[in-house]
């Protein structure tokens, strides 16, 4: 009988956290697919450059690790696209360039995700060196 309180009690929980809200760059659509769109790059976006760099600063170390870029003082030089959506949770996609300053050039791709509250997750990357 305890379990089966419990479990309804945890049923209810993840229904009202569940609840959409949506945060970070306005306008983009819900997608029952969880598909992403193409979203205006703005430089002057607080929370989409926030985001970015957030991601980066996991992304950079975890490629230097893995051998898959040399390691260099790394910083991203152009964003070639964003891509979002929203289900429960933001979701991005950012293409960036990063240059290491010495003429090594980087093209990554990040997918992150955030949630109602504002917290930042990464989900995964890919190099693709140029």
């Amino acid at each position: 009988m305890k379990f089966f309180i419990i479990l309804v009690l945890a049923l209810a929980v993840c229904g009202f956290a569940t609840t959409q809200v949506n945060v970070g760059v306005q306008d983009v659509p819900d997608l029952e697919d969880g598909g992403l769109l193409p979203v205006q790059w703005d430089p002057n976006d607080e929370k989409l450059v926030g985001v970015l760099e957030f991601s980066l600063q996991g992304v950079i170390p975890a490629a230097i690790s893995a051998g898959q870029i040399p390691s260099g003082n790394w910083a991203w030089t152009k964003v070639n696209s964003v891509e979002a959506s929203s289900i429960h949770e933001m979701k991005y996609q950012f293409n960036v360039d990063i240059s290491d300053g010495a003429g090594d050039i980087v093209d990554l791709v990040i997918s992150v995700e955030m949630s109602p509250l504002g917290k930042v997750k990464f989900l995964n990357y890919s190099v693709l060196k140029k």
